[in-house]
């Protein structure tokens, strides 16, 4: 069997999950210690396009080192307070940035329609990644080039 596993960091349209915080409060919540760490966030269509290519190149097959990879993807990197501002832009108006604590965290997922349990994951994983546990990995790095600004204007674009 050939397998390929894509390991993703943030996806940059995240800020769909919170847009109507966004346009309602004025607001952008951040699950995470602060909003002026940065970290990598990147397109789905650049992981769709990674994907796409695993399925029609797989691993194993001629020019591939063998018969399973792991392809870590890196990207441009942000602030949550650097997509406040740029999402701001788009909506035509300032977003107050709420880093939230971590103890609302899961509630705050479980109230957005989240089952509790992915919630309690998905913070998990929030955490583990400002503990600074999450470190790049992988059989090969791609890297995807889409900037925030053409995914912020796409979200933006559906809400007119």
């Amino acid at each position: 069997m050939r397998v390929t596993s894509v390991r993703s960091p943030h996806f940059q349209e995240k800020v769909e999950t919170t847009m109507a915080a966004s346009t309602g409060a004025g607001i952008h919540p951040v699950f995470a210690p602060s909003a002026d760490v940065d970290t990598t966030m990147v397109a789905t269509r650049d992981i769709g396009a990674v994907v796409a290519d695993a399925l029609t190149n797989p691993a194993g097959a001629a020019g591939s080192s063998g018969a399973s990879e792991i392809v870590h993807l890196d990207g441009p990197r942000y602030t949550e307070r650097e997509v406040a501002r740029r999402l701001g832009l788009r909506l035509g108006r300032e977003l107050e940035v709420v880093v939230l604590p971590r103890k609302t965290w899961e509630p705050t997922f479980v109230d957005a329609g989240l089952p509790p349990l992915l919630a309690a994951e998905l913070a998990a994983l929030h955490e583990a990644e400002a503990r600074g546990l999450l470190e790049p990995a992988g059989d090969r790095r791609h890297v995807c080039t889409t900037d925030l600004d053409e995914t912020l204007a796409e979200i933006t674009a559906a809400l007119v």
